[in-house]
């Protein structure tokens, strides 16, 4: 391998740590703001790593054919590091107003289905006892 392949390398591997680290951030928050049972939480965790590793795996064989060199693991140990330093913090901010944003539109939602439920139930309600309780009595 030259020079420039091994360079090439190196920087799409701290592409990767790049990456990565965004991945992590937005599964971060997504646990953050929608909890689940604990089982779910562990399923969701296992298949989070399994997709990081196939990031991994996949920037490997782009960068040198899935050959693991040291300066392939110091480039996404270096990335990671490089977007957790840099703008971890930023795209965290993003996010948090992101899943707010989302929660409350979905809230917004619910408490809109909720009344417009409600008040088709109290309609209803009303059409029932006026059909039962006001017959015509022939007797």
């Amino acid at each position: 391998m030259d020079i420039k392949a091994e360079v090439y390398a190196f920087l799409t591997m701290v592409y990767c740590g790049l990456i990565m680290g965004i991945l992590f951030d937005i599964y971060r928050e997504k646990k953050h703001y929608f909890k689940k049972r604990p089982v779910l939480d562990a399923i969701e965790d296992i298949l989070f790593w399994i997709v990081q590793a196939g990031v991994l795996f996949l920037f490997l064989y782009w960068s040198n054919y899935g050959e693991i060199r040291m300066f392939s693991t110091l480039g996404v140990i270096a990335g990671g590091a490089a977007y957790y330093y840099t703008l971890s913090s930023l795209v965290v901010k993003i996010l948090d107003i992101i899943f707010k944003t989302i929660i409350k539109v979905f809230s917004i939602i619910s408490i809109t289905r909720r009344k417009i439920l409600h008040i088709i139930n109290v309609a209803v309600k009303r059409v029932i006892s006026i059909k039962f309780f006001h017959r015509n009595k022939r007797n």
